[in-house]
């Protein structure tokens, strides 16, 4: 019988794959901080910095800035830090769309962050990860800049 693995072992595998080629002085302590930060910023149910979102016209995004659980704004690309529980975010950013025009798609796709390493803030000390994120969808279209 051939092992078949489960998506979530497929995402821990890529996962792993990812960190330990991007980087190379990533250890034990680094783990562990990544480990934390993923499981709380996994434990949301409402849309959050970093998720995903899949407009009507097929345009995919991520989230990138909420207000006041009111309105989201996206983003095609960026740099997104993952702290405690939250995602931060620099780059450029989508016009505005409410919240309440988002419905939960019921999957994580991967989506890029980053960390200091041994939570020491200094230049050129990033981790890069890849944590399991959730994807939203919406009716709406997406907006050009």
């Amino acid at each position: 019988m051939d092992f078949q693995p489960t998506p979530q072992q497929i995402d821990q595998q890529l996962f792993l794959i990812a960190l330990q080629n991007n980087n190379p002085h990533l250890d034990a302590r680094d783990m562990e901080i990544l480990s934390r930060r993923a499981a709380a910023f996994a434990s949301h149910e409402t849309p959050k910095t970093g998720d995903f979102l899949e407009f009507a016209d097929g345009i995919k995004r991520r989230i990138s800035h909420v207000w006041f659980d009111e309105k989201i704004q996206t983003s095609d690309d960026g740099s997104w830090y993952l702290g405690d529980g939250y995602m931060s975010f620099s780059g450029a950013l989508y016009q505005s769309i409410p919240i309440e025009a988002l419905s939960l798609k019921g999957e994580k796709r991967l989506g890029s962050c980053w960390f200091f390493h041994h939570n020491h803030q200094a230049a050129h000390n990033g981790v890069n990860a890849l944590i399991p994120c959730r994807v939203w969808t919406t009716e709406l279209t997406a907006a050009s800049h």
